[in-house]
């Protein structure tokens, strides 16, 4: 998790726009009903909580596939504090009972704990409200309020800028020249993959032109050069011109 006063990006939160360039589509209704996820939790007393959460922050925060920085690790089991529970991490992480035996047994030999089981959910994401974060607790599983949730993710994802700045020059030039050559609809459109960001398909609306129908708007004649140079590829590592690089 990056501060945002370590970014180095210029990201404007509230219109939700990375460096003047880059605006973020997203869904502006409220989501006010849980995704929810099952997780596996333990049960432990609490002189052996920073084991654990040493072992959570070492071996299964990074490698969860369900982030769950806004969800609380431990809760009290009973009034007096003695007994946690204790979550370890979510079930798409570890299908089985095994497999968190052996990561407990691996990484803490000398934990003792007690009711290894996967009956809790937990919201998946975090709520974008602070007074769904107070309903959610309530109703699941304690939650963290860090604000907006959807700061953090623009502030967290990773941009080559470059890489942005050169394609959408060029989908610029070329939308330009279309307009200069009488294209009714200059409408430019870059495919990127990302193992081999060096050869963007760039793909042109077709719709104004001779023979070609509404369907033949940028993104449809991107999709079909994306498949074009697909199976050429395909054709080539089949006849060992290339190594199959994907």
């Amino acid at each position: 998790m990056v501060k945002k006063s370590l970014n180095p990006l210029k990201i404007d939160y509230r219109r939700c726009i990375v460096e003047d360039r880059l605006l973020q589509i997203r869904n502006e209704k409220i989501i006010d009903v849980a995704d929810l996820v099952k997780v596996w939790t333990i049960d432990i007393e609490a002189k052996d909580s920073k084991q654990v959460v040493d072992f959570i922050r070492r071996f299964s925060q990074h490698r969860d596939p369900v982030p769950l920085m806004h969800v609380k690790r431990i809760k009290k089991k009973n009034a007096e504090k003695k007994i946690l529970c204790v979550l370890i991490c979510s079930v798409e992480m570890a299908r089985e009972e095994s497999e968190v035996t052996l990561f407990l047994e691996q990484e803490v030999p000398n934990l003792k704990y007690s009711n290894l089981e996967n009956t809790q959910c937990v919201p998946r994401q975090a709520a974008p409200t602070k007074e769904l974060v107070v309903e959610w607790s309530n109703e699941y599983w304690p939650l963290v309020w860090y604000g907006n949730p959807n700061d953090q993710i623009l502030n967290d994802y990773v941009f080559d800028m470059d890489l942005i700045k050169f394609v959408l020059e060029l989908i610029s030039s070329r939308s330009r020249e279309e307009s200069q050559n009488g294209n009714q609809f200059p409408i430019v459109t870059a495919f990127i993959n990302p193992r081999d960001t060096k050869t963007p398909i760039i793909s042109v609306d077709k719709r104004s032109q001779h023979d070609h129908t509404l369907l033949d708007h940028s993104i449809m004649s991107g999709i079909k050069l994306v498949a074009q140079r697909e199976a050429m590829r395909r054709y080539q590592v089949e006849k060992g011109e290339r190594e199959d690089a994907g």
